[in-house]
């Protein structure tokens, strides 16, 4: 009986919580509302970034409803007395942003690693091509994932009616690399000042 006494006490705990919780929420105004609104938008926006830079199969909106889920039974073991699992439930939440920062450290890794041997890859095919965006597309099929990938949105948005510049201009922010943006920015001004691009991607 007692322990049944301790659990009803523990759930009117949790109740009081929340309804305090919701009066606090709706007697503070819009203010508080507006500000976790905009701080929840910024976080999916940024979720949903690293997924689809990431090629993952879970929507974001699922990660954040797991992360929601795991915030939500770590107030669950916090009323419950169980203060090892709320700190698993607590740790789950808040891995999933590094978990995909590292899995994007390590994709980014990997283009940088094919980088050299795309360069010389498009060389060869400006031989052939004349033209970078057509060296580019044809580049595809020879580079393996993950660079392939990128390439492919990069020649999708060239043939949506995007510039050369502005497609590769993308292609940098997107993946976010130091040393591919340098070699970006090499082919842009070699082939804005009509300099000879082979040139630019062997020195």
């Amino acid at each position: 009986m007692t322990e049944l006494w301790s659990q009803l006490l523990r759930w009117a705990s949790l109740s009081s919580f929340v309804l305090s919780a919701g009066v606090i929420w709706w007697a503070s105004g819009g203010v508080l509302r507006c500000a976790l609104s905009r701080r929840w938008t910024a976080h999916l926006r940024a979720v949903r970034h690293q997924v689809a830079f990431l090629r993952l199969a879970v929507p974001a909106e699922r990660l954040l409803q797991l992360q929601a889920g795991a915030c939500g039974a770590a107030l669950l073991g916090l009323v419950a007395s169980l203060w090892w699992l709320s700190l698993i439930f607590v740790g789950a939440a808040l891995s999933v942003m590094p978990a995909l920062l590292h899995r994007r450290d390590k994709r980014v890794l990997a283009l940088e690693e094919q980088l050299d041997g795309w360069l010389q890859t498009l060389s060869g095919l400006l031989h052939s091509t004349g033209s970078l965006g057509e060296a580019l597309e044809e580049s595809i099929g020879l580079t393996p994932a993950p660079l392939a990938e990128e390439l492919e949105v990069t020649a999708r948005q060239l043939r949506l009616g995007s510039s050369l510049e502005e497609s590769l201009d993308m292609l940098a922010e997107r993946v976010g690399s130091r040393p591919l943006r340098s070699a970006l920015g090499a082919l842009k001004v070699s082939a804005r000042s009509g300099g000879e691009l082979r040139s630019a991607l062997t020195d």
